[in-house]
């Protein structure tokens, strides 16, 4: 008993210290470090579990492991990829034409690597307590692929880009899909994610934040429309009515460019809504936000859709 609870106190003190340091750019390492937690994790689940058993010891080895999955959540906090990205985005975007450098790529790119590998295992085996992060990896899984489309579209970018889909981009669908399977509320939540996206898309003025956005609703768009069960979500009605409102606002200000470049997943979500038995009516929100769609885009939009 004593001897397992030591083992949990040393593990949780490892995790603290792990935390302190930058090891996660050093690839051998950070392979040596999953492990560690992944295996952890593993053995937390099992004293959780082999604990309810011995109702004695069940209090203090549950406060035990309590305190290391506390400390895997300050972990994934701590070596969350989303402010790194951006400070490469930033970076990679001054550097002018200079080719960034397949080194120069998985030095950035193997923190998030890590941050996705030890995410997974904490979303599939305490689905509550990854709950406390989950505003940082549902941005975590949408900034991914939004960057990546970023890069492979410059020319210097393009070696980046395939060193972001070799490392990122299998752990990124696994973390997606652990999050569905353990997280029932992630549907309506990633809905109210797309509500909150498109109205700050609509409010900001700068191009640049505007772009970014941009990219954001297009993987979330398209991440919707895989998700046929989002489709029937109470909160589907307020996303349409919110990209109604876009789509009107965008032609207004002739910002038609922005949604242009999300245009493929945004036919793709509504090619969706369509397949659902939706009312035909004016006064449904779905078909109004698909109608304005297809007339603000014309013929070549339509075709899309087809």
């Amino acid at each position: 008993m004593q001897l397992l609870l030591d083992y949990l106190g040393f593990s949780s003190s490892s995790l603290t210290a792990i935390g302190k340091i930058c090891l996660m750019r050093d690839e051998t390492l950070g392979v040596t470090v999953r492990k560690f937690v992944s295996e952890l994790l593993n053995l937390t689940k099992e004293v959780i579990l082999n604990a309810k058993k011995v109702e004695s010891f069940s209090s203090e080895i549950f406060k035990a492991a309590q305190v290391v999955i506390d400390s895997v959540v300050c972990l994934c906090k701590e070596f969350s990829p989303i402010e790194s990205l951006r400070l490469a985005a930033e970076a990679w975007s001054c550097s002018g034409k200079e080719t960034i450098s397949a080194t120069e790529a998985r030095r950035v790119f193997l923190p998030a690597k890590f941050y996705l590998i030890n995410a997974v295992k904490l979303v599939a085996l305490f689905p509550s307590q990854s709950s406390m992060v989950f505003k940082e990896i549902t941005l975590c899984i949408l900034m991914i692929p939004a960057f990546k489309v970023s890069l492979s579209q410059q020319t210097h970018g393009k070696s980046a880009s395939e060193v972001m889909t070799d490392l990122l981009e299998k752990t990124t669908v696994d973390l997606l899909s652990a999050l569905k399977t353990s997280m029932p509320e992630i549907d309506s939540k990633t809905l109210r994610f797309a509500i909150a996206l498109v109205q700050k898309l609509r409010n900001f003025k700068d191009e640049m934040i505007r772009d970014r956005y941009t990219e954001i609703l297009s993987e979330i768009l398209s991440i919707i429309s895989r998700g046929e069960q989002l489709y029937t979500c109470q909160e589907m009605d307020n996303v349409t009515t919110e990209l109604q409102k876009l789509f009107i606002s965008e032609i207004d200000k002739h910002h038609h460019h922005h949604l242009n470049k999300s245009e493929p997943n945004l036919a793709l979500f509504l090619s969706g809504l369509v397949s659902y038995e939706m009312s035909e009516t004016e006064t449904c929100p779905k078909s109004r936000a698909h109608v304005r769609a297809v007339a603000s885009y014309g013929d070549s939009y339509l075709k899309t859709l087809l």
